[in-house]
C-alpha cells in the first residue's frame, strides 16, 4: 500500500476517533457518522480477458445526514483501496504486481431503522453516486502499465444491526457491498469494483 493510501486512512482513522469522544455532546435528528472497515474485492477483467488480482481492501466512510425516523436520509464520503497482486495476461499467463486500485465516492443514502428493540435497531439501506476510481501506479514486468483515473457511476447496499450507547449516539456492525460502472484507464476499459464489506462505524445526533 503506498504513502498516499496510508495517509488517507490514517486521516479517515483520525475523524472517526474524533466523533467516538463527541458523539455523546451531540443531540437531536441531523447526525454524523463515520464507519471503518474491511472488504473482499473483485478482480478487474479487461476487455480483452487480462486481469488484474487484487488482495485486500479497506477504508472507510463519512457521512452526515437527517433521521426522520424511521427513515434516514445522508450524504456520504467513500474511501476504499486495494493491493494488486497479479497481472494475469490472457496469453502469456500471470506474473507479480505492484500498485492498487482506490475508489473515492461521494454517494446518497436511504436507510430504514427497525425499532424491534429498546437498544439495538437492525437497518437496512442502499445508495448510488459517482466514484473516482484510480489505477495508481499499477506495473508489472519491470513498468508501469496504468496509471489513470476515471468517474464511474457507484452504487452500494448496506444491513446490519446498531446499538444505542447513549441518547443521542450509537455503534453499529454491519455488511455493505460497493459496486461500480467499468472505468477506462489508459485507454483500456475494464470491469468496475465489486466489494464486499464488512465494517463497524458510529453515529453522533445532534
Amino acid at each position: 500500500m503506498n504513502a498516499m493510501n496510508k495517509t488517507t486512512i490514517s486521516l479517515i482513522s483520525c475523524v472517526l476517533l474524533a466523533l467516538c469522544f463527541s458523539v455523546s455532546a451531540l443531540r437531536a435528528d441531523f447526525y454524523l457518522s463515520g464507519g471503518f472497515g474491511f472488504g473482499f474485492p473483485r478482480d478487474h477483467t479487461d476487455d480483452d480477458g487480462n486481469t488484474i488480482e487484487l488482495d485486500d481492501d479497506l477504508g472507510g466512510s463519512i457521512g452526515v445526514g437527517y433521521n426522520f425516523v424511521p427513515l434516514r436520509v445522508e450524504g456520504e464520503l467513500v474511501y476504499r483501496t486495494s493491493d494488486v497482486r497479479r497481472y494475469d495476461d490472457d496469453l502469456t499467463g500471470s506474473t507479480s504486481a505492484t500498485g492498487s486500485i482506490d475508489n473515492f465516492g461521494l454517494m446518497v443514502n436511504a436507510f430504514y431503522d427497525f425499532h424491534t428493540a429498546q437498544l439495538a435497531r437492525p437497518y437496512i439501506g442502499g445508495g448510488f453516486g459517482a466514484s473516482r476510481i484510480s489505477a495508481d501506479g499499477v506495473r508489472w514486468d519491470g513498468e508501469t502499465r496504468l496509471n489513470d483515473t476515471d468517474t464511474v457511476f457507484a452504487y452500494q447496499v448496506m444491513a446490519g444491526v446498531e446499538y444505542e450507547i447513549s441518547r443521542n449516539a450509537s455503534v453499529r456492525a454491519g455488511y455493505r457491498f460497493f459496486g461500480t460502472r467499468n472505468p477506462t484507464w489508459d485507454d483500456v476499459r475494464f470491469d468496475g469494483s465489486r466489494i464486499h464489506m464488512i465494517e463497524v462505524g458510529v453515529r453522533g445526533m445532534f
